[in-house]
């Protein structure tokens, strides 16, 4: 068994949520950082950029509720986002204003139908 100190730093911020296991919560840390880099690279890039605003839509809304369940149950928790300090990044009100912000703009980007000048069509010119 391991000790709590030994887990790795996301793992931990996904584990205080107490809604998922330590080896569900591990593969969640694998796989979530690079995830997030693909779709935002992605995004700037203007490589598949619905397809990447989808991803980021449906990200967003799972951490919002997160952090809505996690706020309700009363867990004086970090979000894990920017820093793993859990005095930097507590959950609260303006976490949830600030990811519902963050889902309105990655849904407009996934139906407006012109992207706008995204990177490659700038080094194109």
């Amino acid at each position: 068994m391991e000790k709590e100190g030994s887990l790795c730093p996301m793992r931990m911020s996904i584990t205080a949520n107490k809604v998922i296991g330590p080896t569900l919560a591990l593969g969640t840390a694998t796989i979530l950082p690079p995830l997030e880099l693909l779709c935002g690279i992605s995004l700037i890039l203007g490589l598949y950029p619905r397809g990447s605003a989808l991803i980021t839509s449906v990200m967003l809304i799972i951490f919002t509720v997160l952090v809505s369940s996690a706020l309700i149950r009363g867990l004086d928790i970090s979000c894990g986002c920017f820093s793993q300090d859990p005095q930097v990044s507590k959950i609260g009100y303006l976490k949830i204003a600030e990811n519902c912000g963050l889902i309105i703009v990655s849904i407009w980007l996934f139906f407006v139908p012109n992207q706008g000048i995204n990177l490659l069509q700038l080094f194109r010119k």
